[in-house]
């Protein structure tokens, strides 16, 4: 399955859409065994930051979906917070 990239791009509101792969700067900040969880996981999800506009703001959001199959839900996640409070961080998924 291709990513959905360019599907996503042409969602009015959508300002940039960047695919996500696992760096080694993540790999560091993951630990090892996250890191390992994320390598196996990334061979079945696609992942994206996406950034939009609100109120004059760029917010960012990410997008996991599943590449195969068909009809799959994805996850969204687009909880920016109020200043550190609720605010998408590394420590939220540990």
């Amino acid at each position: 399955m291709d990513d959905n990239s360019k599907l996503l791009e042409q969602i009015p509101g959508i300002l940039e859409v960047q695919r996500l792969n696992l760096t080694n700067e993540m790999k560091k900040t993951l630990g090892q065994k996250i890191s390992k969880k994320a390598h196996l996981n990334q061979k079945k999800i696609f992942a994206y930051k996406i950034m939009y506009n609100v109120l004059g703001k760029k917010i960012a959001g990410y997008i996991a979906e599943p590449k195969m199959g068909k009809n799959l839900p994805c996850i969204i996640s687009n909880r920016g917070g109020s200043r550190d409070f609720g605010a998408i961080s590394l420590s939220n998924y540990l």
